[in-house]
């Protein structure tokens, strides 16, 4: 029994039915990983604001601590590239752990 609102049943009249069916498997694989990067992202973003002391979201879970790099050791390992690029590495880390600092202190204390 065909729709009331497709007059020429589930495929356009000269249209390869295996052709349709790849194309909506191709869009529903789209739309699938679309989804699961969104919730990856909303889930991220909830692990972000997660407040010490409150019960988590459920399925979510407290982002696990940072752990520091030591400098010393990654400029020793770092010493085979060129200068430049050693120096942006190392200014990277250095950026992130600040980064990480930042945001471990504004999410503790008693106005949180």
């Amino acid at each position: 029994m065909l729709p009331p609102f497709s007059p020429f049943g589930p495929f356009a009249p000269g249209t390869d039915p295996g052709q349709t069916l790849r194309f909506a498997e191709t869009r529903a694989a789209f739309w699938r990983h679309w989804y699961e990067a969104q919730a990856d992202i909303f889930r991220q973003a909830a692990n972000y604001c997660y407040t010490p002391g409150c019960a988590p979201m459920p399925g979510c879970a407290p982002m696990p601590p940072t752990p520091q790099v030591d400098i010393a050791q990654l400029k020793e390992a770092v010493k085979a590239l060129p200068e430049a690029q050693a120096a942006l590495v190392i200014h990277a880390v250095q950026v992130l752990q600040a980064w990480e600092g930042m945001r471990a202190q504004s999410r503790s204390g008693p106005d949180w």
